[in-house]
């Protein structure tokens, strides 16, 4: 086979499959071109590996059909690019979809909310249940205020913190077994 002749025979065909493939936007008709040059042009480079082997015609249509196959099957888009994607639309988008749904959901938690207070703040024995007077009163004055007040702001903080992560780790730990 003569490559050079063959080279010369197509390319107009690989010329335009590169054009295609670095063209920012395709309509309809030009991506079943770009695919209908692909496919011919995937011929054309293994009938020149076959024949010839490597060349660098062989190795410049080789580079042509990567960038038409990133243009049809896509490329991973930029990791900042897509948190900002996910941020900026995606997100938004999803909790304006769940709207309602949620204001539903918030709307039942706090008439429950509501009723649980009536109940509990209009019948005694209810509210009797919840431990004896003097227990309720020492809780309010002093381990209640204590829980907020014994350590800095910092301290405080770092406490939780530590808390949540334990919780978190023995959480994981057993959903595992």
């Amino acid at each position: 086979m003569d490559l050079d002749a063959y080279s010369a025979a197509n390319a107009a065909e690989w010329d335009r499959l590169a054009q295609l493939a670095q063209s920012r936007k395709l309509d309809g008709a030009a991506a079943d071109e770009l695919i209908e040059h692909y496919q011919a042009a995937s011929a054309h480079l293994s009938m020149i590996r076959t024949t010839v082997g490597n060349s660098p015609q062989s190795e410049g249509l080789s580079l042509a059909l990567w960038r038409a196959r990133q243009r049809f099957t896509g490329t991973a888009p930029n990791p900042l690019r897509q948190l900002t994607m996910l941020f900026a639309y995606q997100l938004p988008a999803a909790m304006y979809r769940i709207r309602w749904l949620t204001l539903v959901v918030a709307a039942v938690t706090v008439i429950i909310a509501l009723v649980f207070a009536i109940w509990f703040s209009s019948d005694p024995r209810v509210f009797a249940t919840l431990g004896p007077r003097s227990a309720l009163q020492h809780y309010a004055d002093q381990e209640f205020v204590g829980y907020y007040s014994n350590s800095s702001e910092v301290g405080f903080t770092g406490q939780r913190i530590a808390e949540r992560i334990e919780a978190a780790v023995s959480d994981s730990a057993l959903a595992g077994l």
